[in-house]
């Protein structure tokens, strides 16, 4: 079966993710699915993940490259960025992919810009606690380091 290059890129980010994030130790690779884009199991319980990719720029395409596994930036990314813009790339690119989740679901926005500080936009970007939504935690990661972003009760 045939793997399309968004799952596989998906895939990958959450890997790298999970790498760096002691909070989901042995968590492993089940499926791949759309509500969310990945299930991973321990044991016997399952954890879903959404990736969702944040280029704080107009251009908000890039690719995997499979034959060197890395991420590939569009030519014309490397525009000047500050914490605001990433701040609300974050939130639009969060309400795209509100729904309510079949199991409960880790969101991970993965930063791909070289000058957002990770403490920086985790310690000062609030996003809802959606519990409708079945979202358990909120997660900023570049890569190679991750956070969790701070969630505000809904009343």
């Amino acid at each position: 079966m045939m793997i399309p290059a968004k799952k596989q890129r998906e895939r990958y980010l959450i890997d790298q993710f999970l790498a760096v994030t002691p909070d989901f130790d042995e968590y492993e690779f089940a499926f791949y699915d759309e509500n969310p884009d990945l299930i991973y199991q321990r044991g016997g319980a399952q954890l879903g993940f959404e990736s969702i990719l944040v280029i704080p720029t107009h251009e908000s395409r890039c690719r995997l490259d499979s034959a060197t596994c890395e991420l590939q930036l569009p030519l014309h990314a490397n525009i000047k960025d500050n914490l605001l813009t990433t701040q609300l790339e974050l939130s639009r690119t969060l309400f795209e992919h509100l729904r309510h989740y079949k199991l409960p679901t880790v969101i991970v926005f993965t930063i791909l810009s070289p000058n957002i500080q990770l403490e920086q936009l985790a310690a000062h970007f609030a996003l809802p606690e959606v519990t409708v939504h079945n979202i358990v935690d909120y997660f900023v990661t570049n890569g190679s380091r991750s956070l969790k972003i701070i969630k505000t009760r809904r009343v």
